[in-house]
């Protein structure tokens, strides 16, 4: 079955926050309400876009702890495995 994972981190390291979605929709705003704090009206727009167009949305320039959020889908058999803990 089909799923997402949302994560961000900074580079070179493993992501140091995930999500787990049933659908890409819900993987972007669990991103978005991660990070709202951070955006603007603007630049939340743009963040948006870039999780849902292209699966990656860069946090440089922000104090966000993070260089980068990514979605990736994934079809494995246990999703479970992706969980934070």
């Amino acid at each position: 079955m089909a799923h997402y994972i949302a994560m961000s981190g900074m580079h070179g390291c493993l992501p140091d926050w995930r999500w787990l979605a049933a659908d890409e929709r819900d993987a972007v705003e669990a991103s978005v309400d991660m990070f709202s704090d951070l955006l603007t009206a603007e630049t939340e727009g743009a963040f948006r876009r870039a999780l849902a167009d292209g699966g990656y949305a860069s946090l440089a320039g922000t104090d966000a702890g993070a260089d980068y959020v990514e979605i990736v889908s994934c079809d494995c058999d246990d999703p479970s495995q992706h969980e934070e803990f």
